[in-house]
C-alpha cells in the first residue's frame, strides 16, 4: 500500500517542536534527547502526541505525511 489508509490530522501544541511517538524505544529515545537539551538550556521545548500503533494512528494522513519513516508510508 501507499500513502495513508485514512484521514486523520495531527494535533499541534504551542511549542517549537512536536513529537508523534509511542513508548517504544526509538520514542523514548527521542523524549529522552528533548529533555537532554532542554536540561543543557537549549530552546528545545515540545509537545508530546501518543501515536498508537496498535489502532493504526502510523497510517492516518497527518502522520504518513510528517514521518521521515518509510514504513509508514508503504
Amino acid at each position: 500500500m501507499a500513502g495513508p489508509t485514512h484521514e486523520k490530522a495531527l494535533p499541534v501544541g504551542k511549542h517549537p517542536f512536536q513529537l508523534y511517538s509511542l513508548a517504544t524505544p526509538n520514542g523514548v529515545k527521542a523524549g529522552v534527547m528533548f529533555e537532554e537539551l532542554l536540561a543543557l538550556g537549549k530552546d528545545a521545548e515540545y509537545d508530546a502526541w501518543l501515536i498508537n500503533i496498535g489502532e493504526g494512528d502510523q497510517f492516518g494522513s497527518g502522520f504518513v505525511e510528517v514521518t521521515p519513516t518509510p514504513r509508514s508510508r508503504r
